[in-house]
């Protein structure tokens, strides 16, 4: 019978087998060791474990947990003792539907990791903005350079901050400059994409929620400024604002269905918002978020580095200068 055959010929075992026999076990077993060891690399590449971290007096406990939900990573954060934060990673391979991975750890910690092993940002990391965090103000900016090619960017950006240093002023009595936002780009080809973050002079948004509404009044204010069957001259303090920052109709572009838009997008400020992080990509994508050539950010005072500092100790800044709800 067929079945015999399996026993017909016994197992050798590796002392008895010849010294070609021995050679070809060998290697037979270091392809087995080494597709392990592969195995194991391309696990660590989709999300690496933190490297060694050495806590000190003046840096915190290591903590590294890594949940398949954002619920459980939050759960988590709030029973530390350590003021850790959590963040949210893309996989390759495990997020094309949308599904991320969260991870809790303190901010030396993660940039420790991030700066270590994605040196060329080549990450897909975001911060999560906790509900009801203390935030700064911030932006997601974006067009189609394909459907509005005779739109220029750069000058919108500068334009949109004038503007909102203007209504600050108006509504708060808060006084602000392009030294103090932080401009990010991940622009393309076909894509206009810039965030900004606004470091307030001793001030901060309740929560995101909050930030959201102020942008939403903005807005509002700007669709009527640029609305041509409005009556500016019915409203004294539009007119102010087209006196003391012209230019504002050149913050509308078209979305891809022909539409007049704003190039702010306001759905941004929801609850618990995944805002991509300094230096990452999308999945996907190969356009990282870095500073703007023409941002005039002033690194806060009190931080260690400087535009003319140590690369290491700047990035580091910037990194923690562009998280919404790192509020000091």
């Amino acid at each position: 019978m067929a079945l015999s055959n399996m026993y017909d010929q016994p197992t050798v075992s590796p002392r008895k087998r010849s010294l070609t026999q021995l050679r070809e076990w060998k290697k037979v077993e270091w392809k087995k060791k080494l597709r392990r060891f592969e195995k194991a690399e391309e696990k660590i590449k989709k999300f690496p474990l933190g490297p060694q971290y050495k806590a000190g007096l003046r840096r915190p406990s290591p903590v590294w947990r890594l949940f398949p939900r954002q619920k459980l990573a939050f759960d988590f954060a709030r029973c530390c003792k350590q003021d850790v934060h959590v963040f949210a990673c893309e996989v390759e391979g495990e997020s094309e539907n949308g599904q991320r991975k969260y991870l809790v750890t303190t901010y030396e910690q993660f940039w420790d990791m991030y700066s270590v092993l994605h040196p060329n940002m080549d990450g897909h990391f975001y911060e999560v903005i906790p509900e009801g965090a203390t935030s700064h103000l911030y932006f997601d900016l974006e067009f189609s350079k394909v459907v509005n090619p005779g739109s220029d960017g750069v000058t919108m950006v500068s334009t949109l901050i004038r503007y909102v240093c203007w209504f600050l002023k108006k509504k708060y009595n808060l006084t602000c400059t392009e030294e103090h936002v932080l401009d990010l780009e991940s622009s393309t080809e076909e894509k206009f994409s810039h965030h900004l973050i606004f470091h307030l002079p001793g001030a901060a948004f309740q929560d995101n929620r909050h930030a959201g509404n102020f942008v939403h009044e903005m807005c509002e204010k700007l669709h009527l400024c640029c609305d041509k069957q409005h009556r500016l001259a019915d409203d004294a303090e539009l007119q102010e604002l087209v006196a003391a920052v012209p230019g504002l109709d050149q913050l509308f572009v078209k979305n891809k269905d022909g539409e007049r838009v704003l190039f702010i997008d306001e759905g941004v400020y929801t609850k618990n918002r995944n805002f991509r992080l300094y230096k990452s990509t999308k999945l996907g994508r190969r356009a990282p978020l870095i500073v703007a050539p023409l941002c005039k950010y002033k690194l806060q005072e009190g931080s260690k580095a400087s535009w003319e500092g140590s690369k290491a100790s700047w990035d580091k800044q910037v990194f923690l200068d562009s998280l919404v709800s790192n509020v000091r």
